[in-house]
């Protein structure tokens, strides 16, 4: 299993199989991330390898909470950041420009309709 890395402001996600550790480091972890100036609350399941960390956006940020993950040895040193993910801005390039596609396309139709109705 690869590294999973999903965030959005104030809740990040990651994935890796360096988190499926022990409880007791788990614990360690998890207090460490929690005693940071804006970390909320931190989940880790070791089944799924996996931990969200929740956070005040104004307070700190992925990157930081990131580099704290790395620093303690559970996650790859090379395992790029979520705001650096590759392909990330091209998918939501593309999504962007299907979602006005669709947009474009309601809008169109709903005037032909619209004026097809009027020339009646």
């Amino acid at each position: 299993m690869g590294h999973y890395i999903h965030h959005v402001p104030g809740r990040l996600r990651v994935r890796s199989p360096k988190l499926k550790c022990s409880a007791a480091r788990t614990g360690q972890l998890k207090a460490m991330l929690e005693s940071l100036p804006g970390v909320q609350l931190v989940t880790h399941n070791q089944r799924a390898c996996s931990m969200i960390i929740l956070y005040s956006a104004t307070q700190t940020n992925a990157e930081s909470l990131l580099s704290v993950l790395r620093q303690s040895g559970c996650l790859e040193a090379k395992v790029p950041s979520a705001l650096q993910a590759p392909g990330a801005s091209m998918a939501g390039a593309l999504f962007g420009k299907a979602l006005f596609g669709a947009f474009f396309q309601s809008t169109l139709e709903r005037s032909v309709l619209s004026l097809v109705t009027a020339l009646k």
